[in-house]
């Protein structure tokens, strides 16, 4: 490769040499007394390493008992080797009797292994700090998919750490299809595939997939109180706004984009990291049946968005567990500072809730 980059006239630079040693060294080893961890916290997340999905599981059976009248954890659905796919909903009594809801999910894309990481990160921050976000759960419900694809997040942890796609028993030598292009909104009109063996394999027909149909039911179960979804995926560090089936933007373009650019500019002063905001085919290339495109057109949610957490290429796919936290905390900051502008917009009267300053949120 080298040689005929070099033949061609090409500039190039070579990321990582070996692949697999830049695996190896992703995730530091695990506690040497995990049950000790799990007798000390009740569960076994550090947010300093890339967990199993036992553990996030643990982590969401932790917050269901210690806070039985705040966490509310769910099954809304199997996926298709019967792993249960749960959803985290944050519920403080008191504020505004119309409260809307804000939903994120992760993990849809079995390798992204920062997006459970940062979204647990994110659960933790508010049940550990009620009186610093008050103000915006007196606003907004908070529902939270940790991990939308656990058979693709298994399989990476005991398989291949680079597959993308979700369950093993679609065929025989492929590893099932993307959920992420099998939503039911101009499914496989472009930037998907019929071939069961490519990594944007769509499916066999829209919603053929548990864990996108799990998506679905739970976005029109709370489809008249859903006032913004975000969908985490990782890499690139992006704010991609619809549409993903075509270069076309949708009509209020500009209300999503000056949202964004709100968000955004909020992550970028908690440790300067850029993101690019942009529709999907501008910055990345034309997706069709995609959750934020469904989530848009057919449910009807005007808010709806895909952010690529970090890295900008360097590590991509194998961002080291060290920046699991720096991750986190930006992404949070990013998305209070959202749902404080989001707040204004669709309230009568909308509570004036404080930002977060870095300073604040370092020492949390």
């Amino acid at each position: 490769m080298e040689e005929a980059l070099k033949q061609a006239r090409l500039p190039f630079e070579i990321l990582i040499n070996d692949v697999q040693d830049a695996i190896k060294n992703e995730n530091p080893a695990e506690p040497l007394d995990v049950d000790e961890l799990m007798s000390r916290n009740g569960h076994r997340l550090t947010w300093e390493r890339y967990h199993s999905l036992d553990d996030i599981y643990s982590y969401l059976d932790y917050l269901k008992i210690t806070f039985p009248d705040f966490v509310t954890v769910t099954d809304i659905g199997t996926s298709t080797e019967g792993r249960p796919i749960k959803a985290v909903r944050l519920h403080q009594n008191g504020g505004r009797t119309n409260k809307k809801s804000i939903l994120i999910d992760a993990g849809i894309h079995a390798r992204e292994w920062i997006t459970p990481a940062t979204i647990t990160y994110m659960i933790r921050e508010i049940v550990d700090n009620p009186q610093k976000y008050d103000c915006i759960m007196n606003e907004f419900d908070w529902l939270f998919v940790p991990v939308l694809n656990p058979d693709g997040y298994a399989y990476t942890h005991s398989n291949n750490r680079m597959s993308e796609v979700a369950s093993t028993k679609a065929s025989l030598s492929c590893t099932g299809a993307d959920a992420n292009r099998n939503f039911d909104h101009h499914w496989l009109t472009g930037g998907s595939s019929r071939n069961p063996c490519s990594d944007t394999f769509a499916g066999s027909k829209a919603f053929s997939e548990p864990e996108s149909r799990a998506l679905r039911d739970l976005v029109l179960a709370n489809k008249d109180d859903l006032a913004m979804y975000i969908s985490l995926h990782a890499y690139s560090q992006m704010w991609l706004l619809p549409w993903g089936h075509k270069e076309e933007k949708p009509e209020d373009f500009s209300d999503l984009y000056s949202l964004a650019k709100i968000g955004s500019k909020a992550l970028e002063t908690v440790n300067g990291a850029s993101y690019l905001i942009g529709s999907i085919p501008d910055l990345l290339y034309i997706a069709s049946g995609s959750s934020i495109d469904w989530v848009k057109g057919a449910a009807g949610v005007k808010y709806a968005y895909t952010l690529e957490l970090r890295d900008s290429g360097r590590y991509g796919f194998l961002l080291p567990a060290r920046l699991i936290l720096p991750s986190g905390k930006e992404t949070w900051v990013a998305l209070h500072a959202s749902a404080i502008e989001l707040a204004k917009r669709i309230y009568a009267d909308p509570a004036s809730c404080p930002e977060l300053s870095p300073e604040q949120f370092a020492n949390s």
